[in-house]
C-alpha cells in the first residue's frame, strides 16, 4: 500500500509500473515469458507483468463450413517456421536479450477497442530464437518441447535469428513455450541428470566384472 495525499478539488494521477521479465517453467524444461514481477521456473514463457508473450506464426486461413447468418468455421494452417529454441544467454538478467518496445497506442482514447487488437498491438518483446529440427508435429500439433537446452550440440539448430513476440491473446496460432537454446545453466544440469541414471548402471557393470573373476578364480 502507498499513501498518497489528495488536495480538495480534481486530481489526476498517473502510475507507471516497470515490471521485470519473467520465464515460466513448463514440460522438459521448456520455457514461456512474461513480463512480470520476479521468479523463475522451467519449459520457458515470456512474461511482463500479467502479459504472456508469444511468437505469432503465418496464417492460412480456409472456409470449411459455411453456416446461415455468414457463420463460418475455418481451418488455420501456419505458413511459416514455428519450432524455435529461446536464445538467452543471462538467466538472471533477461534484459540483456530482451528488450520491450510500446507503440503509440492510446489507450485512454481507445477505451472501447478489444485489448487484444491485432491490427494495432501496444506492446511487443524483441529477442532472438533457433530453429530446432527436432522438434516436430504430433498429431496435427506441435509435440511436447524437447528438453533445453535443445542447441548444446552442433547441427541440432539453426542461427540465432531476431525475432519478435507479441501479446497471447494478439494471435490465432502462435508458440508460447519454447525450449532454452543453449544456456550454460542448463548444460550443466542436463549433464547431472544423465550422470545420474547412466551412474546405476556403470555400477552394475562393475560389479558383475567382479562377480565373473571370482567365479574365475573358483
Amino acid at each position: 500500500m502507498y499513501p498518497v495525499s489528495i488536495k480538495p478539488g480534481k486530481t489526476t494521477i498517473d502510475l507507471n509500473f516497470h515490471p521485470d521479465f519473467q520465464l515460466y517453467r513448463g514440460y522438459n524444461d521448456s520455457v514461456g515469458l512474461h513480463i512480470s514481477f520476479k521468479q523463475f521456473q522451467k519449459k520457458k514463457g515470456i512474461l511482463r507483468g500479467s502479459i504472456l508473450f508469444s511468437k505469432p506464426n503465418g496464417e492460412l486461413f480456409t472456409v470449411v463450413g459455411v453456416y446461415p447468418y455468414q457463420s463460418r468455421d475455418y481451418e488455420i494452417r501456419p505458413t511459416d517456421t514455428w519450432n524455435f529454441a529461446l536464445v538467452l544467454n543471462d538467466l538472471n538478467d533477461l534484459s540483456k536479450d530482451l528488450t520491450i518496445k510500446f507503440s503509440h497506442y492510446n489507450f485512454m482514447q481507445n477505451t472501447t477497442l478489444a485489448p487484444f487488437n491485432r491490427t494495432n498491438i501496444p506492446v511487443f518483446v524483441y529477442g532472438q530464437v533457433a530453429s530446432v529440427g527436432a522438434w516436430d508435429e504430433y498429431e496435427n500439433a506441435a509435440s511436447p518441447p524437447p528438453i533445453s537446452p535443445a542447441c548444446i550440440e552442433s547441427g541440432m539448430c539453426g542461427a540465432p535469428q531476431e525475432t519478435v513476440f507479441v501479446p497471447h491473446g494478439s494471435t490465432d496460432l502462435r508458440i508460447g513455450e519454447f525450449p532454452l537454446a543453449y544456456t550454460m545453466e542448463k548444460k550443466s544440469k542436463r549433464l547431472q541428470l544423465r550422470l545420474k541414471y547412466l551412474l546405476p548402471f556403470f555400477n552394475l557393470s562393475k560389479k558383475n566384472d567382479e562377480d565373473q573373476k571370482q567365479m574365475d578364480k573358483n
